[in-house]
């Protein structure tokens, strides 16, 4: 039994919440989110409270109940604040730099590493800490 999908989501002040069949998108201050779900969990929305009800006693509707809950919760704790993740490189010659939306790693290879980094996200490098911010966490 889930006990994160028992508890009840209350929406912080500024936030809103919008259902469509399957689709919830959840606005704040900081953006808004989308996300489709599934219909094996009645999700409902009363008075900025959502509550979850699984529509089947089966495992998978048992699994999807708490999950989706930490989904919800996620979106609304990244679009009122957003989520920040550090990354610490360590090493002889490692190093990291932010330059037209790439992220370029020297980490010992013959070459460099380029990764680009999704419009989504603000990327800083200084030194040998990496800080990424976003509202999705899955970005």
């Amino acid at each position: 039994m889930s006990r994160i999908g028992k508890q009840n989501i209350k929406l912080p002040v500024g936030t809103e919440i919008a259902k469509e069949k399957n689709l919830i998108t959840i606005k704040g201050p900081k953006g808004f989110l989308t996300r489709s779900f599934r219909n094996e969990i009645d999700i409902n929305i009363k008075d900025n409270v959502i509550s979850l009800v699984p529509k089947k006693k089966d495992v998978f509707s048992r699994a999807l109940w708490g999950t989706y809950a930490s989904h919800l919760n996620n979106m609304i704790q990244g679009v009122n604040k957003s989520f920040e993740k550090k990354l610490i490189i360590e090493g002889i010659g490692f190093k990291s730099e932010v330059k037209d939306k790439k992220l370029i790693l020297a980490l010992g290879f013959s070459h460099l590493i380029n990764i680009q980094i999704p419009k989504e996200l603000i990327v800083s490098a200084e030194k040998n800490i990496i800080t990424i911010n976003g509202i999705d966490k899955e970005e």
